[in-house]
């Protein structure tokens, strides 16, 4: 499936900005101290690992990727795992019991909504590691369309949560050119105090009197408590090209909005990967010297990655000919 943050994103140059600035504060600041002395080593004592990532999504087959983390010389290096033995279950049937040749598990089936699911891995010279998840009903709605100006605008009403129980929410929007998905809108213009503010923007001004100015950085958030006060979003999807992007990008004809039902597994999952992606330190703040990395959660026992389960619906809508004629 498409992630929520395939949004485009300058966090690799900023972070490489980051590292770079840093080290010269560390240098300036060994340089000015009076006294020398030996930095000790580092205290940092990972151990080695088994990592596990997998979405369970009935729209796709049941897909398990293996990887394992080691020490180096420079620390730690992830390298795919082959020949672990994996027993993976489906509301306590069995489904897969025995060493899985290759670093990806794939299976001709596709999860089901409302089953339950569980993992185990075993590797020798490695933790066992194992996790469980659910693969929630989707969330489904009414979904509308329709151009304001030179701005699209989605209205979603009607909320069937009858079946939810304790999933998040979790929009996005992508333009599509035919069944192809070309890119994911970056930036959802929404004026709804349910939306989670952890990637919530002010922009520089309005963009329609329904949607406001606040935006949304690559996906709008609900969570499970505000779910049952969610009776109507609207929001304006919007794409600024970068003036790096060089690409020529085929002419849309359509407009692709994704609702995913996230289990509590997802959506901590996603959110804090979210914020640790966004935790950027500029090169002229001074701050980045105090710089604290943000956990990214899991829930493979023992070992490292994501075994979560989630469920999605799709509208997708014909752009105008005038749309097709501004598409950057």
């Amino acid at each position: 499936m498409d992630s929520v943050l395939n949004y485009p994103t300058d966090s690799l140059h900023q972070i490489k900005m980051r590292e770079y600035l840093f080290l010269g504060l560390l240098g300036l600041f060994v340089s000015a101290c009076s006294v020398n002395y030996d930095i000790p080593p580092s205290s940092v004592t990972e151990a080695e690992r088994i990592i596990v990532n997998s979405y369970l999504n009935p729209s796709d087959s049941i897909r398990v990727r293996l990887h394992r983390l080691t020490h180096s010389e420079r620390g730690y290096t992830i390298h795919a795992l082959t020949g672990a033995h994996i027993v993976l279950k489906e509301n306590d049937a069995v489904l897969f019991d025995a060493v899985c040749i290759d670093s990806v598990l794939l299976l001709p089936r596709h999860p089901q909504a409302g089953a339950t699911y569980s993992i185990q891995v075993t590797y020798s010279g490695l933790p066992q590691v194992w996790a469980r998840t659910r693969v929630p009903s989707s969330i489904r709605c009414k979904a509308d369309y329709s151009s304001d100006g030179y701005r699209n605008l989605i209205r979603l009403t009607s909320f069937d949560i009858a079946r939810c129980e304790e999933e998040s929410l979790w929009i996005t929007a992508y333009r599509q050119r035919k069944d192809t998905v070309v890119d994911q809108y970056p930036d959802l213009y929404a004026n709804n105090g349910l939306i989670d503010m952890v990637n919530r923007q002010v922009g520089t001004r309005i963009v329609n009197e329904q949607v406001g100015a606040m935006y949304h950085i690559g996906f709008l958030r609900i969570k499970h408590k505000n779910l049952a006060s969610l009776t109507e979003l609207v929001f304006a999807p919007v794409y600024a090209s970068s003036g790096r992007d060089t690409v020529r990008r085929p002419e849309p004809d359509k407009i692709r909005v994704k609702l995913i039902t996230a289990t509590p597994e997802y959506d901590r999952y996603t959110k804090t990967l979210y914020e640790q992606k966004t935790m950027i330190i500029t090169e002229d703040d001074i701050s980045s010297v105090f710089y604290k990395p943000q956990p990214v959660y899991g829930n493979v026992q023992e070992g490292l990655g994501i075994f979560a389960g989630i469920n999605e619906e799709n509208y997708v809508f014909d752009l105008p000919e005038r749309e097709r004629r501004i598409w950057p």
